[in-house]
């Protein structure tokens, strides 16, 4: 902002000279003063306003960065930023929490002097790309200090320096892990030409249906959208399923029971069936059905 000259009046001087003072106003600073000591000051609208514009530049900036700092701790991932030496300029809880440190000892260190475990891993590298070339970066990693768990890094440019977001993935890791040996499971039990599955919903309706398990009688997946699972089989066997499936979809454990298929040639079909809840978080979203021919 402009500094304007500054000049002090007496009260008694400014009331005689008031015109004078208030064009002198427009290039000057007036002090007002009563028995020696300033009361008041008069000064051109134009600096009024730029006075004001700045108060507000600073009480806007050091709000955004009281937001900041307060979204930064409540972050429920790991938090720490850097210089471009490398050094901690902040970190959060979850941070510390995970790497066993305290903020005030980690603040104004060298990154591999409290968190080794970031300084020795492809996050270093990744950190400087940030503070060369502007990169946002993501990876994965193994947590050394705490065998068996994942981390996911994510790293951007901050300030003058980078920083990194860490998401402990261990739960997302096994959750894909056993989704890959789920799918290799099915696909080892579909080889072998004999077993077929399908997906109920609460009312005992397909709601989605493999090719295999419509070919088992005769028809295309299509035709069973909808179609509740007694339909397909003959009348004096729906009583028997109807009881199975409401146990299941009731909480029950996983049934199984021997039973016949109507087929569309008029034909039937023997064959085991298997029911097990499918499960949406806590609630009961419907059952998994597997079918194997008997023949």
């Amino acid at each position: 902002m402009s500094r304007q000259a500054a000049v002090s009046v007496t009260s008694a001087d400014f009331v005689r000279r008031f015109g004078t003072w208030q064009d002198r106003a427009k290039n000057e600073t007036i002090f007002v003063t009563h028995h020696g000591r300033c009361k008041h000051v008069m000064l051109s609208l134009a600096t009024y306003e730029e006075l004001v514009a700045e108060q507000r530049g600073q009480v806007s900036a050091a709000s955004d960065s009281a937001r900041l700092e307060t979204m930064i701790t409540q972050l429920d991932g790991g938090f720490v930023a850097l210089d471009k030496e490398m050094v901690v300029t902040e970190i959060n809880p979850a941070a510390c929490l995970f790497f066993r440190v305290t903020r005030p000892a980690v603040l104004g260190r060298a990154l591999g002097e409290e968190l080794p475990e970031l300084q020795h891993s492809v996050v270093r590298a990744h950190l400087a790309r940030a503070v060369a070339a502007g990169e946002v970066t993501s990876c994965e990693l193994p947590a050394v200090s705490h065998p068996g768990e994942w981390l996911r890094c994510t790293v951007f440019p901050y300030g003058e320096g980078a920083a990194c977001l860490l998401r402990n993935i261990t739960s997302d890791q096994h959750a894909r892990t056993n989704f890959q040996h789920q799918e290799a499971l099915n696909q080892a039990l579909h080889a072998t030409g004999q077993i077929a599955c399908a997906r109920l919903s609460v009312r005992g309706t397909f709601t989605f249906v493999e090719p295999d398990f419509a070919a088992m009688v005769g028809l295309v997946p299509e035709a069973l959208e909808q179609v509740r699972l007694t339909d397909i089989l003959p009348v004096a066997r729906r009583s028997q399923a109807a009881s199975h499936l409401d146990a299941v979809l009731g909480g029950g454990a996983p049934h199984g029971f021997d039973t016949v298929l109507l087929v569309n040639d008029a034909a039937e079909l023997p064959v085991r069936i298997g029911l097990a809840p499918l499960r949406r978080g806590h609630a009961i979203d419907g059952a998994t059905v597997v079918a194997r021919s008997l023949r």
